[in-house]
Order: C-alpha cells, then sequence, then structure tokens
C-alpha cells in the first residue's frame, strides 16, 4: 500500500467517522434522552462522556472494517497460509512494503488496546484485551475467506494481538501516571514496567534482524523464500540427469540508485528528447521511479539531437537495483508501425525485421544508447530485438543483461548492468537443487498459494544457471528448473550458493 492510497484511506476514515459519530450523537438522543428518559421515565445516567467513548469506539471499529473488508476484490482463496510465512517473504525479498504491512498489523490494533480499558473496566487486564483482539481478528480473516476477498493469514493475527498488547501498554503507562498522586499504592512501577514487555520484545525482534541484515556480505535472495510443498503430493520425473559437481562461481556487484540518483537517470533519458509543452509526472515506489510526459498538445517534436520524428517520450522507468530503465514513445495514432530514419527514410516494420541487428543498433545509437561488441543477438516473438550480455569485460567493469528494442510499440529496455567483480562463492551442486525440488523446497514462478492443488505432477525438462539481483544489489546464482507442471510450462527456482 502506498502512502497515496494510505492518505486516500484515512481521508475516507474521517467521512466514516463523521457519519457513524453523527449515528451514535442521533441513538443517544432520540433511544436514550426521548425514549427511555422521557417516555419510560427511565433513572439510569449515561453520561456524555460514555457516550464519547462510544462514539469513538464506534468509529474505529468502523475503520478496521473499512480497512480489511470494504472495496476488496475477488480472489480464490482455499489455503491457509503458515504461520509466519509473511515475515520470511518480507525477510527474503526485502520489500518496504511487506514490512510496512506488517507493521500496519500492529498498529492497527493499538488504539483497540487503548481505547478498551478506558472504557471498560473489565477489559483493564491485559490477557483480556488480547483475547478481544483475537475474537476480533479471526472474526475478520474468516469474512475475508467466505467472501473471497482475502487469506487466512495467522500472521495477521498474530500481528493484530500483539499490537493490541502494545496499546494496552501504552494505556498502563498512562494510567499509572495519572493515579499514582491520589493512590500510588494501587498500581507500581514494576507493573506498568511489565506492560511494556511486548513492545520492548518487539523493538529489539526487529533491532536483531537489523544487525543480521547488515552483518551478512550478501543480500537476501528472494527465491530462498516458498511456502513449500508435502512432498507426497509431489510426482517428479526428468528427462535429464544432474551431476554432483561441486564448485566456485563469480559474484558481481550491481550498481543501487538513490531516490535523487533515480531521479536525474530518468531526467538524462527523458532529455534525449524534447519534451518542452509536455507536463511532466512522477511516480515513486520502492524498487522504481515512473516519470511520464503525458500529450497536452499536438504538432512535430524533436529529439534533443534535433532529428525530427513527430514523436515523444511518453514514459519512462527507472529501477534502483541495477540502475536500469525502459522507454516508450508516443507517435500519435496511426503510426505505430513507422519509425522515422535519421537519413529521412520511413522504415517500415517488415524493413526492420529484415535488417534487424544492424538497423536496430543504430536507431538505439540514435537514442543514445550504444551497443557495445560482445552480445548475443537475438528476436524474440518477431517484435523485440534482444542483445544479451554475459558479463561481458567493458570499460572495467561486466556487462550482464539485456538490451531490447520493439520498433510496433518503440520502446527501448535497458536492462543491462554494469557490474563490479565481488568474490568467488561455493555453489551447490545440480543435484543436491534437484534434491530440494523432490522435499517440496521449492517456489515457483507465479506462484499462487491461494489456489490449492491436490497433486503435483513436474516433469523436468532443463536446467540453466542464472543470476538475480538480491536485496542488496549483488548478482547471485540461481538454478532455473525448466518444467511442466500440470501439463502448463513453468518454472522453478533455487537458490545456488550455500
Amino acid at each position: 500500500m502506498r502512502i497515496e492510497n494510505l492518505i486516500e484511506l484515512a481521508k475516507s476514515s474521517l467521512k466514516l467517522g463523521i457519519y457513524v459519530c453523527g449515528a451514535v450523537v442521533l441513538l443517544y438522543i432520540f433511544g436514550y434522552l426521548l425514549l427511555y428518559r422521557v417516555y419510560l421515565l427511565g433513572k439510569k445516567k449515561i453520561p456524555v462522556i460514555y457516550v464519547l467513548w462510544a462514539m469513538i469506539m464506534c468509529w474505529y471499529v468502523a475503520v478496521i472494517v473499512n480497512v480489511t473488508l470494504v472495496g476488496r476484490n475477488a480472489i480464490f482463496v482455499q489455503k491457509m497460509r503458515p504461520l509466519f510465512s509473511s515475515y520470511r517473504e518480507a525477510w527474503y525479498t526485502a520489500s518496504v512494503t511487506d514490512w510496512r504491512n506488517i507493521i500496519l498489523n500492529y498498529c492497527l490494533f493499538i488504539p483497540l488496546g487503548v481505547w478498551l480499558p478506558i472504557g471498560i473496566k473489565f477489559f483493564r487486564k491485559m490477557h483480556w484485551v488480547g483475547i478481544a483482539a483475537l475474537v476480533l481478528s479471526t472474526i475478520i480473516e474468516i469474512i475475508q475467506v467466505v467472501r473471497k476477498t482475502g487469506v487466512f493469514e495467522v500472521d495477521d493475527i498474530l500481528g493484530n494481538v500483539i499490537g493490541s498488547l502494545i496499546g494496552f501498554g501504552f494505556w498502563g503507562l498512562a494510567f499509572y501516571i495519572i493515579i499514582r498522586k491520589k493512590n500510588p499504592k494501587e498500581w507500581k512501577l514494576s507493573r506498568v514496567l511489565a506492560l511494556q514487555i511486548p513492545l520492548i520484545a518487539l523493538m529489539l525482534a526487529y533491532i536483531c534482524l537489523v544487525i543480521v541484515y547488515n552483518a551478512k556480505e550478501l543480500g537476501n535472495n528472494s527465491y530462498s523464500f516458498y511456502y513449500g510443498y508435502d512432498p507426497e503430493i509431489l510426482n517428479i520425473t526428468s528427462d535429464i540427469e544432474f551431476d554432483n559437481e561441486k564448485r566456485t562461481i563469480p559474484i558481481y556487484k550491481a550498481p543501487i540508485l538513490s531516490l535523487e540518483g533515480a531521479r536525474k537517470f530518468a531526467d538524462d533519458v527523458s532529455g534525449r528528447f524534447d519534451v518542452n509543452g509536455y507536463s511532466k509526472k512522477e511516480d515513486i515506489f520502492e524498487n522504481k521511479i515512473i516519470v511520464r510526459y503525458p500529450s497536452v498538445e499536438t504538432g512535430d517534436i524533436k529529439m534533443a539531437s534535433g532529428i525530427s520524428s513527430g514523436q515523444h517520450i511518453s514514459t519512462c522507468f527507472v529501477y534502483y537495483r541495477g540502475a536500469l530503465y525502459d522507454f516508450g514513445v508516443n507517435r500519435g495514432r496511426g503510426k505505430n508501425l513507422v519509425v522515422e530514419h535519421k537519413n529521412g527514410i520511413a522504415t517500415t516494420y517488415e524493413v526492420i525485421q529484415e535488417n534487424g541487428e544492424a538497423l536496430s543498433k543504430e536507431i538505439l545509437l540514435e537514442y543514445g544508447e550504444e551497443v557495445p561488441d560482445g552480445y548475443e543477438y537475438s528476436i524474440w516473438k518477431k517484435t523485440k530485438y534482444v542483445y544479451t550480455y554475459n558479463f561481458v569485460p567493458y570499460e572495467g567493469k561486466y556487462l550482464y543483461g539485456t538490451l531490447s528494442y520493439r520498433p510496433d510499440i518503440e520502446s527501448i529496455e535497458n536492462h543491462v548492468m554494469k557490474c563490479d567483480y565481488a568474490d568467488e562463492y561455493e555453489m551447490i551442486s545440480m543435484a543436491e537443487a534437484y534434491r530440494k525440488i523432490t522435499e517440496g523446497k521449492f517456489g515457483r514462478k507465479h506462484e499462487n498459494i491461494d489456489r490449492k492443488e491436490d497433486r503435483l505432477d513436474i516433469r523436468i525438462t532443463g536446467c540453466e544457471l542464472i543470476y538475480e539481483l538480491d536485496s542488496k544489489g549483488y548478482l547471485q546464482p540461481d538454478y532455473e528448473f525448466s518444467c511442466m507442471i500440470n501439463g502448463r510450462e513453468n518454472k522453478i527456482i533455487i537458490p545456488a550458493l550455500r
């Protein structure tokens, strides 16, 4: 969930709170003051302070319902996610979004731990607050599953309960400060400190995670995370034999951009075109920055080099890890199969396909992209011309990745990283990686844990060594097994380092 989404959620919750508070006030006026006190002559008093407490409590419950149940799309939900799976996933992916969602689970129930004991004396014991949070959170998870708008996650319940206990600790501290002058013997300081144990334990746990992560030389490999499969449901066959050879392999370090560095990089790429007269829109994500130039006027737009092309850059993606980028060009309706060459020749898609390698290199150069030697050239589905580098030495660095050009939609994807050599590391053998698959210790690309499969027939058809960026920008090796899973093509990735 992005910051903009949180702001919108806060605005909608504010409106919802006004409606809920208004409903509670009307209920108090008509139900209690008129019906009960006037017509039924009731004498039991309900102080206004209790009404205020009820208003805020109802508002809070409405916000929880709004956040967890309202406005969610339907999904297939047939499997419960294991305990601590969200923590493991956030650890291996080092995703800011995943960690933020975990922390939001704590924060969502902190007000419950504060507000319940303020209004109801029964909840002035920590275990009852924890039970209330457990019941409420479980009900929410069950409703999400029944309505098919969420997955039953034990980690969500755990986070909600921890949040409520932290909130109760805040209440206990405030209560102690308020009453100690009036009745210092009722609460001891040691009891108040004991109530802070959930918060202290949680902070220490996260501090330990930070220390462990920073002490690691390499980053976390996202493919190390998997839900796992029961070996009993696996039927695995292979068309190839896997060797037990153990060897070392070089590791490389790719550049990582800061936010300001990514902004400058995006401006540099966009600066290859004349974007005057086009409004700039910027979106910031945890792994990339997107710069858009929506069309606001027509007319010939010239590239910064002075080449008249009748086109302008529409979108530029810059990825922090690896300093990679994509950009697309907008040429207007009806011109998407035409590229205007610097010699003034209108080159059709068919001509580019016929002279793909040389001509696309020439066009890439016009866009400011030099194609160094040492590449492997290929055509992807007759629409994309790809130059692949496999750690090719270049100006004291090593080139790894792909540079591709699509003439049909006029886009360039520069996914070539300029890496530094880091060190040699020992790998597991291909046979060891295969054994992990037979033991169910794997994940697969595009895996959907919500879809339950009673049996997996897996036929391994090939294996190759690939490199993927870890959370610290190191290129780590992985075994990529090509396979057929229940008759469909898929990939199984096993980290190759010990």
